[in-house]
């Protein structure tokens, strides 16, 4: 068609459009649709007022335009095309695109016939509401084609298969329709009974959604969600079933896989020997272990959303403090917390708390674990007790062992203090003193006092080494604690004409310690290997007495030049009632290891290349830095 307008008005006017009969035109000017009469040249020489209407034009504007004027400028070659087909064969039935004159496009439906005279008589019927709702319709058909849920339509007259989109050929494992169209819904599942008794919902209530599991193609199985529903006819009788399916297989291993973890995880949490308990921002509880009710003594109770701070109002500052802390990142730990409970008993716990994080960067709560370590702390009490007085008559039986020492060393100042008292006493009774005499006296007491307080300080040395007493840590001085044990067995030392040898090296950093059981040790090691020199070979005695650091640790060892350890001794020389002493109960040295382990250290014994043994044992420092000044 062409949609230029004509360019001989006044010869188009002086053209008649056909004669026809008034009645017929009568009804051709009445007519719903729009009328259009052209010539072979696609002007248009007749238009009725639907014709007028439809196209926004006056009949005056349209006998001045050619047909083509009236479609969009895209269809245009496909215009005359269509206008050619007229043309040659003499009908025309086609639905194209228009364009009023305002710009509104639209769609039609022409019928056009060839007139006697070679003109053209055309029937243009508005059709847009009916395309729009055509390609409505097209467009939700291509929306269900292509869904990625299965679709499916069952005739329940039949009961069988009328549609099926790719999707669901896609989870049945078919290619084509044919495969499914037409058969029963019955064969596509495991359970036919189950699915007519969804057919009998449906047509019952007008709605089903469940699941059920499909037979595929090759007879393997899959998990579905189903949402069904009916269509009903014009009498609003149930006359189809359409079925959108969800293929859930993996949906379903997945959650199958961890309901499965997450009961095991229960179970572990469970049987594990130290309570666990999960809670949100807001310490309300989101789960809890067995052992966490049962250290809580909550036996029985489901806590779930409670909060904490109900469950336990006496929370001190301290650990609220942590919580919060935690919240924000910082985990903690306690070693003891001692709770009392009303019925008057006490608990120990050790306890952590962990945050635990529901993203990336955003922290969901806390974890916290407690361990009831009531049974440990009283028997580590019970030990430290055992410990203290096994070595306590461990001191007592040295002591006894080193008595007659004692007593020559005792004798010593209190000889002085009778000779020198006897003296004092004597001059006193001259008569021919003076201010001579009266020096002399004064000399004499002064020696008394001197000689008295050597003896005090002899028995109060021994009485803080045997007393019975609480384990008493404090900052110590190795270097003191060798010179107070070796004035503690002088005698011993000297009637063994045992030569000392020290190696002390100065400053060393500080331990913590109990003195008296650190002494107690260096006096079993001293002791010890003033026996193993006491064999009357005549050979000189030596005691070498070192102290060190090395590694964070301050270093003792004692060394003597006796007969030594063999392997066998050596390897057992710690063991309890292990002796190389014929009266030896074996104790000694067990204790030695004993406490020096209760201070964190090691105690390890050795022979010595030129003969002899070495017992060294190492404590921690105390602080990095801190020197003996």
């Amino acid at each position: 068609m062409d949609d230029s307008t004509n360019d001989d008005a006044e010869n188009l006017r002086s053209q008649e459009p056909l004669a026809v009969d008034a009645d017929f035109q009568r009804c051709i000017e009445l007519a719903p649709i729009a009328v259009v009469i052209a010539d072979q040249e696609a002007r248009i020489l007749f238009a009725n007022p639907q014709a007028c209407r439809q196209t926004g034009y006056s009949r005056e504007e349209l006998l001045q335009l050619r047909i083509g004027a009236l479609f969009p400028l895209e269809y245009q070659e496909q215009g005359r095309a269509e206008f050619g087909q007229l043309v040659r064969t003499g009908t025309l039935n086609v639905q194209q695109p228009v364009v009023s004159k305002s710009g509104e496009r639209g769609w039609v439906s022409v019928s056009a016939t060839k007139l006697k005279d070679g003109q053209f008589l055309g029937y243009i019927s508005d059709i847009s509401s009916l395309k729009a709702a055509q390609d409505e319709l097209l467009l939700k058909e291509s929306a269900i084609a292509n869904s990625i849920s299965g679709v499916a339509i069952v005739d329940l007259a039949t009961q069988s298969l009328v549609y099926a989109n790719d999707s669901f050929l896609r989870i049945w494992g078919y290619e084509r329709d044919e495969d499914v169209l037409g058969r029963s819904p019955l064969e596509f599942v495991r359970d036919p009974a189950f699915v007519q008794s969804v057919m009998e919902t449906v047509l019952a209530t007008g709605k089903w959604a469940g699941e059920l599991t499909a037979v595929r193609a090759d007879g393997s199985f899959a998990d579905v969600e189903v949402f069904g529903a009916a269509i009903r006819d014009r009498s609003g009788q149930p006359a189809f079933m359409v079925g959108t399916i969800h293929d859930i297989t993996d949906r379903k291993r997945i959650e199958s896989s961890l309901q499965s973890s997450e009961e095991r995880l229960r179970r572990f949490i469970d049987q594990v020997p130290v309570g666990v308990a999960m809670l949100d921002r807001q310490m309300r509880y989101l789960a809890c272990s067995r052992r966490w009710l049962s250290d809580a003594r909550l036996e029985g109770r489901d806590i779930t959303g409670e909060s904490h701070y109900d469950l336990f109002p006496d929370v001190s500052p301290e650990i609220r403090d942590c919580h919060a802390r935690c919240l924000s990142g910082e985990p903690a730990k306690f070693d003891r917390i001692t709770l009392t409970h009303t019925d008057g008993s006490t608990q120990h716990l050790h306890c952590e708390m962990h945050p635990w994080f529901a993203a990336p960067d955003e922290i969901g709560g806390i974890v916290l674990f407690s361990e009831d370590v009531t049974e440990r702390f009283v028997a580590e009490q019970q030990t430290a007790s055992l410990r203290e007085q096994l070595a306590h008559t461990s001191r007592v039986g040295t002591m006894g062992e080193l008595a007659a020492g004692l007593a020559h060393e005792l004798n010593q100042p209190l000889m002085a203090v009778h000779m020198y008292a006897h003296t004092a006493v004597s001059l006193r009774k001259r008569s021919d003193g003076g201010a001579e005499l009266e020096q002399k006296v004064d000399e004499a007491l002064e020696k008394v006092a001197e000689q008295s307080l050597r003896a005090g300080e002899i028995v109060q040395r021994m009485r803080a080494f045997i007393g019975k007493r609480q384990p008493q840590l404090a900052e110590c001085r190795v270097n003191d604690l060798v010179s107070d044990v070796l004035g503690l067995l002088k005698s011993p030392l000297t009637t063994g004409s045992i030569e000392v040898r020290l190696e002390l090296t100065d400053p060393l950093p500080m331990v913590r310690a109990d003195a008296i059981q650190i002494q107690q040790v260096l006096v079993n090691l001293i002791q010890n290997a003033i026996d193993a020199m006491s064999t009357g070979d005549g050979r000189p005695r030596n005691l070498h007495l070192r102290t060190g650091q090395e590694d964070g640790a301050v270093i003792v060892s004692v060394a003597d030049n006796g007969p030594g350890l063999s392997e066998d001794a050596r390897q057992k020389v710690f063991d309890p009632f292990h002796s190389t002493k014929p009266s030896g109960m074996g104790l000694g040295l067990p204790i030695c290891r004993t406490l020096v382990e209760a201070h964190g250290g090691t105690i390890v014994a050795r022979s010595c290349d030129g003969g002899g043994a070495v017992f060294e044992f190492r404590l921690p420092v105390l602080t990095k830095g801190a020197t003996n000044a």
